[in-house]
């Protein structure tokens, strides 16, 4: 996989917060037609591999760190499918306690027949339950002072659905980064969804600008403003957020092109605009 920029190196795992006092998010946007999929994907080979180039590099003590992906949007075959073009067993990952997967998708709504024994399947009708079977599996990966990486995809969804409102989501980010080393999240910001007058669209406006507030970095993947071509699927700017990184002071902004040769993070390209 090609290297994503230096810039992002600002999350290495040497530096991550050590303790429940210094939980860190990172937050992803991104429109219906540029999906953030890829990034996560990302996130997670760099937190569990640790290789050159990943987020959680560093040139002293090495940190691999196990993670917790919480999905509403996708199955797990649907990221299996992704990461095995890339190279990587998805399911292996799993059997070796590198990785548990939330499945907060397939069975929302209806029973799922087909039932993987290794994933963890949320229920609406059980939120409350929700927070104890995520803490469980975050607990099943901590190690003394090394907490696992948290993802959330398409938290957004639950607002949508009405199974939860804006302060119930943000109240259970806030409890679950507590227990984690670094969390991100990712939220759809349409503009045809944001920008009408209805409550729907005030309520997505404010759980997004709470989650800026609360974020040490924004990561803001969008199409291009010209349209489609053919080496560059969309544009991702990061910008900082409302927190200080980990006390380090603020991270370097920029706005990148990006290209996904065969629509997943086996084939990404990150590169500087006019740069492809």
């Amino acid at each position: 996989m090609s290297k994503l920029p230096d810039l992002l190196r600002v999350f290495d795992g040497a530096y991550l917060p050590r303790s429940r006092n210094h939980p860190q998010l990172l937050l992803i946007t991104s429109a219906l037609s540029t999906s953030s999929s890829w990034l996560l994907q990302h996130f997670v080979r760099a937190s569990i591999t640790n290789q050159p180039g990943s987020l959680y590099e560093t040139d002293r003590v090495p940190q691999k760190r196990p993670v917790v992906f919480v999905s509403f949007s996708h199955d797990i075959d649907f990221h299996s499918r992704c990461f095995r073009k890339a190279g990587i067993d998805l399911n292996a990952l799993i059997a070796q306690k590198q990785l548990i997967y939330v499945d907060g998708f397939t069975k929302l709504f209806v029973a799922s027949p087909n039932e993987e024994k290794s994933v963890v399947y949320l229920q609406s009708a059980n939120k409350s339950g929700w927070l104890n079977q995520i803490m469980s599996a975050i607990v099943e990966f901590k190690a003394g002072d090394l907490l696992p990486t948290l993802i959330f995809e398409g938290l957004d969804i639950l607002h949508a659905l009405g199974i939860m409102n804006v302060e119930e989501i943000l109240r259970f980010v806030q409890d679950m980064q507590e227990h984690s080393g670094i969390s991100i999240a990712s939220s759809n910001s349409a503009n045809r969804m944001l920008t009408g007058m209805s409550t729907l669209a005030e309520e997505q406006r404010a759980y997004l600008h709470a989650l800026v507030r609360r974020a040490v970095a924004v990561f803001s993947i969008r199409p291009l403003s010209t349209g489609m071509a053919e080496d560059v699927t969309g544009a991702i700017r990061i910008t900082n957020g409302g927190q200080p990184c980990d006390g380090r002071g603020i991270v370097e902004e920029g706005e990148f092109h990006y290209f996904l040769a065969d629509g997943n993070v086996g084939g990404v390209k990150v590169f500087q605009k006019g740069h492809g």
